[in-house]
C-alpha cells in the first residue's frame, strides 16, 4: 500500500475500486454463506452481525460485548480496511497540500501506539475490548509505511551492507513474541516492528532465504491467503467448540482449505476480474492508465 500510494502515487479513485473487486465480493459471500450454513449449529448468529462485517464495524461491536464467534476473525480485516481509508487520506492531503508524508504517519502512529499501552497496562482491556479496536491497532499497518518509505525512498538501510540474515531474524524474534504470549502491548509494538523491518529488508535477504520463500506452492498459498484467511475461522470454532480429536481436526482443517479453494476460483478470482473489467471501461482513457 505504501509503494501504491506514496511512490507510484496511484490515483485514490483507482486504488479504492481495486480495494474494493479485491476484498469485497468474496467477503460478502463468505457472510452470507456461514449465516445460512450455520443456521442449526452454535456458531449461527444474528442478521445484525451481517451488517457489522459487511461495514467493517465488526471490530467495534465486540468492544460493547456483541460477538459472533464465525465471524471473530474479521476484526483485523476492519483494521485493515480503516487503514486504506487513513492512508488514502493522508495520501490527499499530501498531494493536495505538499505536507511531507512521514511526520504524519510517525505522529499518527506514536498516538495510537501510546492509546494501544494506555489500554493494555493502564485499563488493563482485554483483545476485544482493547487489541481489536482501529485507533489502537492501526499503528502496526503505520508502522509497516514508515519502515518501508524509509528504506526506499529515504534509503535509511543500505541493502549492500545490511546482513544478509537480518530478514530472517526480525522475522523469527517478532513472531516469537507473538507467540510467546506476552502482554499485549509489548508484542504489538516491538514485536510489530521487528516483523515490519523483516518484512520491508526481504530484498537484501540471504538468497537461498528468497529462493525458499520463491518457492512455487509458498507463492500459491500466498494468492489464495485472503480466501484462506476467510474460510478457516469457521472450522477453527467448530473443532474447538466440540473437542475434536486430532483426527477430525485435521479433516476440518481440509475442509476450511478446500471451501478456500472453491471460494478462491469460482467467486474471488472471476469477480475481481469482472469489477476490474468493468471500472476500466467506465473510466475515460486517460484515468484508465
Amino acid at each position: 500500500m505504501a509503494e501504491i500510494l506514496f511512490v507510484e502515487k496511484t490515483a485514490l479513485p483507482k486504488f479504492y475500486r481495486r480495494r474494493f473487486s479485491r476484498i469485497y465480493p468474496a467477503m460478502t459471500g463468505f457472510v452470507f454463506l456461514i449465516f445460512l450454513a450455520t443456521a442449526q449449529s452454535p456458531l449461527h448468529f444474528k442478521p445484525a452481525f451481517i451488517l457489522t462485517a459487511l461495514t467493517f464495524t465488526y471490530n467495534y461491536a465486540t468492544v460493547l460485548g456483541h460477538r459472533a464467534v464465525a465471524l471473530d476473525h474479521v476484526w483485523s480485516l476492519c483494521i485493515e480496511e480503516h487503514a486504506y481509508v487513513l492512508l488514502g487520506l493522508i495520501a490527499f492531503v499530501a498531494r493536495r497540500y505538499k505536507w511531507p508524508v512521514l511526520p504524519i504517519l510517525c505522529a499518527l502512529t506514536a498516538v495510537s501506539m501510546a492509546d494501544g499501552v494506555i489500554s493494555s497496562v493502564v485499563l488493563k482491556q482485554d483483545w476485544f475490548k482493547g487489541y481489536w479496536r482501529t485507533d489502537t491497532h492501526v499503528a502496526s499497518i503505520l508502522m509497516s509505511v514508515i519502515i518501508y518509505l524509509a528504506i526506499r525512498q529515504y534509503h535509511a538501510i543500505d541493502f549492500r551492507k545490511m546482513p544478509r540474515v537480518l530478514p530472517l531474524v526480525c522475522v523469527v524474534l517478532g513472531a516469537s513474541m507473538f507467540m510467546a504470549r506476552l502482554p499485549w502491548a509489548a508484542s504489538y509494538t516491538v514485536g510489530t516492528a521487528l516483523l515490519a523491518l523483516g518484512v520491508c529488508t526481504l530484498d537484501g535477504a540471504a538468497g537461498w532465504f528468497l529462493k525458499a520463500l520463491s518457492n512455487r506452492f509458498l507463492t500459491w498459498v500466498g494468492m489464495l491467503s485472503y480466501s484462506f484467511y476467510l474460510w478457516q475461522q469457521p472450522f477453527y470454532w467448530t473443532a474447538l467448540l466440540n473437542k475434536s480429536l486430532t483426527l477430525d481436526r485435521c479433516l476440518l482443517l481440509a475442509g476450511g482449505l478446500v471451501c478456500g479453494i472453491a471460494s478462491f476460483y469460482l467467486l474471488e478470482r472471476p469477480a475481481r476480474k469482472f469489477l476490474n473489467r468493468a471500472f476500466a471501461q467506465r473510466q475515460p482513457p486517460l484515468l484508465a492508465r
